[in-house]
């Protein structure tokens, strides 16, 4: 992968979030960061983008600290 820049910043806090087949899909040129929230449906994507979660849980309520998504 080249170098990619990252334009849009994306900041989720203190939500739930849910997804039929994933919970969170990323593309390339989107930085992506989740904070203290509930993330239900299918694991986290980020193709050719940033994704970091931190202190977030699955709709299992299993926590992660992270810096991965559930």
């Amino acid at each position: 992968m080249g170098n990619v820049t990252l334009q849009y910043n994306v900041l989720v806090n203190n939500s739930q979030i849910e997804g039929s087949t994933r919970t969170v899909y990323g593309e390339s040129g989107f930085r992506i960061r989740i904070g203290g929230s509930q993330m239900s449906g299918g694991p986290a994507l980020s193709v050719g983008g940033s994704l970091v979660c931190a202190g977030v849980y699955d709709e299992n309520y299993v926590f992660s600290t992270g810096p991965g998504c559930p």
